[in-house]
């Protein structure tokens, strides 16, 4: 079932809806994923190209295994500065 499909079916339900509070339901969810959808450019855009590729290359490396924990970020952390 592709998406128009779908969007007819859910209009087809619709109007076979007779109690308010159901339709209140809907509307309120309806509501709250086209914010959530409206916010995405919002996001994507926020980002400078510089800032965007780098995002790009950390997520190669991550899916490539080039990661390293958390515990030894923070390790290496400790190690270097408390000596200062």
């Amino acid at each position: 079932m592709n998406l128009q499909t779908k969007k007819m079916s859910l209009v087809e339900q619709l109007m076979q809806v007779s109690d308010e509070r159901i339709l209140t339901a809907v509307q309120s969810i309806l509501s709250f994923g086209l914010e959530k959808e409206q916010e995405k450019p919002i996001l994507k855009n926020h980002f400078s190209a510089a800032q965007k590729e780098q995002i790009e290359i950390a997520l190669k490396q991550l899916k490539t295994g080039k990661k390293i924990s958390n515990e030894d970020v923070m390790a290496e952390f400790r190690a270097k500065y408390q000596k200062v």
